[in-house]
């Protein structure tokens, strides 16, 4: 888990099932998420590699 800032989100998707909000940051080339029910600073990287320059994203929690 980690809790440094975010830079530049570039794209924001919320599974309404689980409550977890993703994003993009194209600066730290990441993908992210955090729960919407938690702390907010903590959130976890789910990709860093080999991103080029993440922009957008979506979530389909009916198909996990």
């Amino acid at each position: 888990m980690r809790r440094d800032c975010l830079t530049q989100m570039n794209g924001v998707a919320i599974d309404w099932v689980t409550k977890n909000i993703y994003w993009t940051d194209g600066q730290y080339k990441v993908i992210g998420v955090t729960s919407s029910v938690a702390d907010y600073l903590v959130w976890k990287a789910i990709a860093d590699r080999n991103l080029s320059l993440p922009q957008d994203i979506a979530v389909d929690p009916v198909l996990r």
